[in-house]
């Protein structure tokens, strides 16, 4: 598990993320405050995966059902409860963005989807 930093409070902003195997991801993240949400596009190189205007809702791995095509998840987390509404909920702390490698994938799926 590897903590996103770097999150501001700009409504619109991109970062490329390096992925345990070596390749790597690019987000955007976007504000809009109309819905008082933050969404998100993602796409990964060598797989040509494109995932386009997803919102950000608190999950334990928000990309799962890709965890057959993708060598990584993204867990929203906050603490606090609720789902992350505010254009400062990046960049403050209330709510974190985690990049998950493959075996922190299986965990998830082994402690909160398995029964």
């Amino acid at each position: 598990m590897r903590l996103l930093t770097g999150i501001t409070n700009s409504p619109v902003q991109t970062c490329s993320i390096k992925i345990d195997d070596g390749s790597t991801a690019q987000i955007t993240l976007r504000y809009s405050a109309g819905q008082r949400s933050w969404f998100c596009d993602l796409a990964h190189d060598p797989t040509n995966f494109l995932l386009t205007g997803f919102r950000l809702v608190t999950t334990p791995n928000i990309l799962r059902q890709y965890k057959n095509l993708l060598p990584f998840g993204l867990m929203v987390a906050y603490p606090a409860g609720g789902e992350p509404m505010t254009q400062d909920c990046l960049s403050d702390g209330t709510v974190t963005l985690v990049l998950l490698t493959a075996a922190d994938v299986q965990t998830v799926e082994n402690q909160f989807y398995t029964k």
